[in-house]
């Protein structure tokens, strides 16, 4: 009788640990999934700003080609 109640109390104790394992690491994808989605939106912004700066070297680079020396 003692050799069940032993195994009953570990057979819960793991569910129970399980449950809290699986629970952290849902929780540890979505911080990643929000990590993953900063990032992309930081390279976006760093691609649009390097756009930009390429359209005004192109700009600046025909203003001083149209200047006569």
């Amino acid at each position: 009788m003692t050799a069940y109640l032993i195994i009953l109390v570990l057979l819960i104790y793991s569910i129970i640990m399980t449950y809290l394992y699986w629970r952290e690491k849902k929780k540890g994808r979505k911080k990643d999934e929000a990590i993953e989605d900063d990032v992309d939106i930081k390279i976006q912004e760093i691609g649009d700003r390097l756009e930009e700066i390429k359209r005004e070297s192109k700009r600046s680079n025909l203003d001083l080609e149209d200047e006569d020396w």
